[in-house]
């Protein structure tokens, strides 16, 4: 597979290793291209903000922290979250 995404979000705001963020991504790319995403970030913000794990207007993200294992996060800043949402969009467009 051999894929390194060095993107700034990799770690999710420092809550995974970049070894392990390196493997997760390496597996999900490993079944395929991403489909196009069509959809405009602001759009996917405001559905995220209408999600069944948003509590009193804060999102919160299942995030792993490695391996097996995963974290319940609400401290995931905006910004974090729309250079995860642009990555997943270049990517989908390799």
């Amino acid at each position: 597979m051999g894929h390194d995404r060095g993107n700034p979000h990799r770690a999710l705001h420092g809550k995974l290793d970049s070894v392990t963020a390196g493997r997760i991504s390496n597996s999900i790319l490993g079944f395929g291209r991403l489909p196009r995403m069509e959809l405009k970030t602001a759009n996917i913000l405001k559905r995220l903000r209408s999600d069944k794990k948003t509590r009193q207007g804060v999102v919160h993200f299942v995030l792993p922290r490695e391996i097996g294992k995963v974290e319940i996060a609400s401290d995931v800043p905006e910004a974090i979250i729309r250079s995860a949402i642009d990555e997943i969009r270049k990517l989908a467009r390799n």
